[in-house]
């Protein structure tokens, strides 16, 4: 058994020999041309590639850790949905964009919930609807009786 751990371990040596050999000659041979060559690619790479990645994503921890901090004390149930991602501004208006499912019920109701949940919380002030411009008068909703418009809504929702 020791003869075979010494032989294995003489054949990782000469290989880390061989591997140690072969970059000592890469570099003998390395001339002022391909110096230049392999910093214009690195700094291309770290400029034009890899630069707007690594930014995106120190832009993308720094707005989470600036969202939980607007956000520290509000924890939202799992069973309407999940906070995939956020951007902070640096503006005392905060904008939450919810993504959703169209056509399904099940999510048109955890999309209500969310709001709820936030409004509870913070209170908010305006809810924008994709597609929809200018204001919409809803006071008219406020005129037929809760039983009525609930079901009203579930119906609209459940179409």
């Amino acid at each position: 058994m020791k003869i075979l751990k010494r032989r294995l371990m003489s054949a990782a040596a000469k290989k880390l020999r061989d591997k140690v050999d072969a970059i000592k000659n890469w570099i003998k041979e390395l001339t002022a041309i391909k110096v230049t060559a392999i910093i214009v690619v690195n700094c291309f790479l770290l400029t034009g590639v890899y630069g707007q990645s690594v930014s995106a994503v120190i832009s993308d921890i720094k707005s989470g850790q600036e969202f939980k901090q607007i956000f520290s004390d509000f924890m939202l149930p799992y069973t309407y949905g999940k906070i995939t991602s956020s951007n902070y501004a640096g503006s005392d208006t905060v904008i939450i964009n919810i993504q959703d499912l169209h056509s399904h019920p099940g999510v048109q109701r955890n999309i209500s919930s969310i709001i709820d949940s936030f409004d509870k919380e913070y209170g908010v002030k305006r809810v924008y609807l994709e597609g929809g411009y200018g204001p919409i008068d809803t006071s008219w909703i406020n005129a037929i009786g809760k039983d009525i418009r609930q079901k009203a809504v579930d119906a609209m929702i459940d179409a």
